[in-house]
């Protein structure tokens, strides 16, 4: 029993038993699950918290760790191709998934803040890429501004692998800054199953029933996008 609770191997068990659990509590113990939202709260906080360290000390030690400028060239040059083509069949198969499954359609959000969808606004292409450049990398890993931490990401890995040995030490604390982020991500995923439960419980206890026929539409929808996707990446590796 205390390798099924402890055991690093048995996490996704873990977290499924409670995400059962969690959604039996919301259905039959309605002020319990209300109140232990914070729980909830309090692992999504864990998890945002590290969101920053890992982009930053994941990609910029990856990149050092290539160690010559000419296969960087050859290596980076076939990531971006592959990330493009990836990013776009990704678009087209949830497309696709949406047009076909229409998950959400019917399901109501009146236990919700009203998001006032004004605010929102399509940014031209240009605007995107400039956007992607931070003025402040600062302020950029505080508001969580993903795309400008991994272009900043970029340029300190592209950096350090052009200085080569000279930076030696300096790559290696990445490396070591890198592990230690793991570490950190491994020890906040032990409470997971927790914070799973908290959050299934408070959400089946605000939205109900209801909740469920939708959730297993999007869960399906999301589940066989993400099946094409594989077999449509596995054929091309296979033929190539």
């Amino acid at each position: 029993m205390s390798t099924f609770l402890l055991n690093k191997k048995y996490l996704p068990h873990r977290v499924g038993v409670c995400f059962i659990i969690g959604i039996i509590a919301g259905l039959f113990f309605h002020d319990f699950s209300i109140w232990v939202k914070p729980v909830g709260d309090l692992f999504m906080n864990m998890i945002k918290m590290l969101i920053v360290p890992v982009i930053f000390f994941s990609v910029t030690s990856g990149i050092a760790a290539i160690g010559d400028v000419q296969r960087l060239k050859r290596i980076g040059s076939k990531v971006v191709i592959v990330y493009f083509l990836m990013t776009v069949i990704a678009c087209i198969v949830g497309i696709v998934m949406v047009n076909i499954t229409h998950p959400g359609v019917g399901f109501t959000l009146d236990n919700m803040q009203a998001f006032d969808t004004s605010k929102v606004k399509t940014p031209s292409f240009v605007n995107f890429l400039f956007d992607m450049v931070p003025v402040n990398i600062v302020d950029s890993m505080a508001k969580n501004q993903i795309m400008q931490i991994n272009f900043f990401s970029v340029l300190v890995g592209v950096a350090l692998v052009s200085f080569g040995e000279k930076v030696a030490g300096v790559t290696k604390i990445f490396d070591q800054c890198a592990s230690i982020i793991y570490k950190m991500l491994d020890i906040v995923m032990l409470y997971s199953p927790i914070g799973v439960l908290a959050l299934m419980a408070n959400t089946t206890a605000v939205f109900g029933p209801k909740l469920f026929g939708f959730l297993a539409k999007f869960v399906f929808t999301d589940c066989v996008g993400c099946l094409l996707i594989w077999f449509f990446f596995s054929g091309i590796v296979w033929l190539y």
